[in-house]
């Protein structure tokens, strides 16, 4: 019992709750959805330092600073976008992101995150294949409502499975497994290869004899998806998508990232505007919000300082991986890790807020050692005044987001009845086998642009 309950702290009950809140709502894709999840973080940061002071460590300082940072630049790219909307609306995701952040960080107990995450993996993948068996789709998609953002969160939990080296989990297996097989995400298999490479290495490393096990793990657990999902499963009407090289139009994508890079190199197009370069450019009639890249999608929309705020950020787990190897959940949070950015470079998984927090939660929990610093005086009450100000302006963000989707549910807005509460979109194909939201991001769709004085500067940036 006593070792039950130490799984149990305030930290990983957030990171749980933020994660199957967000995933039962379309993986929290919808600006809505953001709010409900951001301002109880940020509560919660408030609220810790408002009554005691906080110790982080200086790259848990600099791993929430650089979201902070990431966010700032996202709702200044406003001041030289084509339109103010499209930025504002991003700024409210990565807004989430710093608050998910740093509500790991102050509430503490980090070395508990990579079992919250297991858990609300496990939940997702097994809520799929609970529709799977009710009838639902071939490739299964659970509510995150996006099957390679399903299949990622599934390669997570088998990587925390496998490596945290608890018999117990490997229990977990028998949903994960399936999960990923039914969701014949080819990309997620690759970061599922990538992680299980990460562990295998960091036990070569440290723990010899665990890579035996990891060896017969990683070989049941491709023999297993090849199983389910080699020769085809029922309810699909030709062979798995897994032996596939079709990128589904991503060259094409990443071309049209490129190009806007091209033109804005230093400060990018502004956030939310490579779908406004996409329209503008595309080969054929398919629709895209999103260049399936994270990499390259930064670089176009908030240039070369963007992807710069975003990469040194995302470092900070990896340049402290040497020193919170002492712990033993320490590989399987890095190839948790290591997964999410190896498949943000093929997906789009920064416009899931559910999936990508599995893998920034584990990141987060590499981070807990280092040069303590603690947060009080003059820097608590700053840091609390932050927190504060961040919640106005999440709680002003959800009412405009909330007012924008309720009007584009009004019959007059859709021509017919307005959806029944709670049902859930259906969502228009883009291309065979890779399912896309066309005009229901707020900031999206085509309006007339809106320019300041600052717009002709920034354009030649």
């Amino acid at each position: 019992m006593r070792g039950r309950l130490r799984l149990v702290s305030p930290g990983a009950c957030a990171a749980f709750g933020a994660i199957v809140l967000l995933g039962a709502q379309n993986g929290g894709f919808f600006a809505d959805s953001w709010g409900w999840a951001t301002l109880p973080l940020l509560l919660v940061v408030a609220g810790v330092l408002f009554t005691r002071d906080a110790v982080v460590t200086r790259r848990e300082a600099l791993w929430v600073g650089g979201f902070a940072m990431l966010t700032a630049w996202t709702a200044l790219s406003a001041l030289w976008a084509p339109a103010a909307g499209p930025p504002v609306t991003e700024a409210g995701r990565a807004l989430l992101y710093t608050a998910a952040v740093a509500a790991i960080v102050v509430l503490g107990a980090r070395e508990r995150l990579p079992y919250a995450v297991l858990a609300a993996a496990f939940v997702l993948c097994a809520w799929g294949l609970a529709d799977k068996v009710h009838g639902g789709p071939a490739r299964i998609e659970g509510p995150i409502g996006y099957t390679n953002g399903l299949g990622l969160v599934a390669s997570t939990g088998i990587l925390l499975a496998v490596g945290l080296r608890r018999p117990p989990l490997l229990a977990t297996l028998v949903v994960f497994v399936p999960a990923l097989a039914f969701t014949e995400s080819r990309g997620a298999v690759v970061a599922l290869a990538a992680g299980l490479v990460v562990l295998a290495a960091l036990a070569l490393r440290s723990r010899p004899r665990l890579l035996l096990v990891l060896g017969v793990a990683a070989a049941a657990v491709v023999a297993l998806v090849l199983a389910f999902a080699g020769q085809g499963h029922a309810g699909m009407t030709g062979p798995s998508r897994l032996g596939s090289l079709s990128g589904n139009g991503r060259g094409d994508y990443w071309r049209t990232a490129l190009a806007e890079a091209r033109a804005h190199p230093l400060l990018g197009g502004g956030a939310g505007t490579w779908g406004r370069w996409w329209l503008a450019r595309r080969p054929d009639a398919n629709g895209a919000l999103d260049a399936h890249e994270l990499y390259l999608e930064t670089l176009a929309e908030l240039g070369a300082i963007g992807l710069a705020i975003v990469v040194a950020t995302l470092a900070l787990p990896l340049l402290s991986l040497r020193r919170a190897l002492r712990h033993e959940w320490a590989p399987a949070c890095a190839a948790a890790f290591v997964a999410l950015l190896v498949h943000a470079a093929l997906d789009w998984d920064w416009e899931l807020p559910a999936v990508s927090l599995c893998g920034l939660f584990c990141g987060t929990a590499l981070l807990a050692d280092g040069s303590p610093v603690v947060v009080g005086g003059r820097a608590r009450v700053a840091a609390c005044a932050a927190a504060v100000a961040a919640t106005a302006a999440a709680f002003v963000l959800q009412v405009g987001n909330s007012a924008e989707r309720a009007a584009q549910h009004r019959p007059e807005r859709t021509g017919g009845a307005a959806p029944r509460p709670g049902r859930r979109e259906r969502v228009v194909p883009a291309r065979a086998g890779d399912r896309k939201r066309r005009g229901t991001r707020p900031g999206v769709a085509a309006r007339p642009a809106r320019r300041c004085k600052f717009s002709a500067v920034a354009a030649s940036l």
